[in-house]
């Protein structure tokens, strides 16, 4: 009677014992040690960590990334807005925890903070990689599909996942100081993302400042109208007679 692996359902000979478990293993190890050396290199050697990882087998480890960077958006969404929060209900109520408007109040839910932080961080991710897939490869006729793209996007958000965090921690001291932090990680995020092009670009160089400005344009109009939908959303909800 023939044997089969309950794992993958593979064909088991001479009743010898599947080594898919052990080669999964070997897999997953190999995803963990390369995520890791691409965080470490991505400050080390920025261009060439690019240059290496914007590959499309590298989609899985950008999914992980983005995730992980989606998670420290939304913890630096509630110690921002509840830093706004506590300084709006000290300049209208001292020690008030609740913020007046006329018969109408304000309640912030944070776990919503949260979760909607992550959502938008998490499908900004996949907007940006589709504008620059259709700017890139569609219009000025690039080579790479959408998987590169997207490991190009996921290997840059280390520097922002940084910002992020570092950003998270100095909140609790100075949130100024902590926005110029993020603000800075933001804009090494786009001077990487820049030279990312030159390894999913077309052979002109002379493409690439357009093809950057156009992804850009369009980049953020979506982000302002996605943020835009999610607060308008909330402020209706936020408010009670």
């Amino acid at each position: 009677m023939k044997k089969f692996c309950t794992n993958c359902g593979k064909e088991l000979k001479e009743e010898k014992e599947c080594d898919c478990l052990k080669k999964e293993g070997i897999i997953e190890n190999e995803l963990t040690k390369k995520t890791l050396d691409m965080i470490k290199n991505i400050f080390k050697k920025p261009i060439d960590t690019i240059r290496e990882n914007t590959k499309e087998e590298n989609f899985t480890i950008s999914l992980i990334l983005v995730v992980f960077l989606s998670i420290l958006s939304g913890l630096f969404a509630i110690t921002l807005i509840k830093e706004m929060y506590d300084v709006i209900s000290y300049l209208f109520l001292g020690d008030a925890t609740t913020y007046y408007m006329g018969p109408r109040v304000i309640e912030i839910n944070y776990g919503v903070v949260f979760l909607v932080a992550i959502a938008i961080t998490f499908i900004l991710s996949f907007v940006f990689t589709g504008i620059l897939y259709l700017v890139n490869t569609i219009i000025f006729k690039g080579d790479a599909n959408f998987k590169t793209i997207y490991s190009l996007y996921g290997v840059v958000s280390i520097i922002t996942s940084a910002a992020l965090a570092i950003s998270t921690i100095i909140s609790f001291i100075n949130i100024y100081f902590a926005l110029m932090i993020l603000m800075l990680g933001s804009l090494l995020n786009l001077v990487y993302t820049y030279n990312g092009i030159k390894f999913i670009g077309p052979k002109d160089e002379n493409k690439y400042g357009y093809i950057y400005l156009v992804a850009m344009i369009f980049y953020y109009i979506a982000m302002f109208m996605l943020i835009m939908m999610f607060i308008l959303r909330w402020w209706k909800s936020s408010f009670y007679i």
